[in-house]
């Protein structure tokens, strides 16, 4: 098993998504270690994904609600476009 690095992070306001990464995180490092053969490797992209994806919103919800300076990097126009989508504005598109 790699060796476990604790990495201090205060980008995370709400404590139960921070519990879902901490958890996703666990999870990925159980797939990554008992991966023979690549057997895991579409799991654990998704378990990477979702980890990015919970960090993401995170980064975004702070950004949007906890910052009285602003974020210099992103205009204050798209913050306000940032958000949820609605359902209506997802697309999914299958092939057989």
């Amino acid at each position: 098993m790699a060796d476990i690095e604790t990495i201090k992070c205060n980008f995370i306001g709400d404590f139960k998504v921070g519990d879902n990464i901490l958890v996703n995180g666990k999870a990925l490092c159980r797939l990554s270690s008992a991966n023979e053969s690549n057997t895991f490797n579409k799991l654990m992209a998704v378990q990477a994904g979702s980890i990015v994806e919970a960090a993401l919103d995170q980064i975004i919800y702070r950004a949007k609600n906890y910052t009285t300076a602003g974020v210099p990097n992103i205009p204050a126009e798209a913050l306000r476009k940032s958000g949820t989508p609605r359902s209506s504005d997802l697309t999914t598109s299958f092939r057989p």
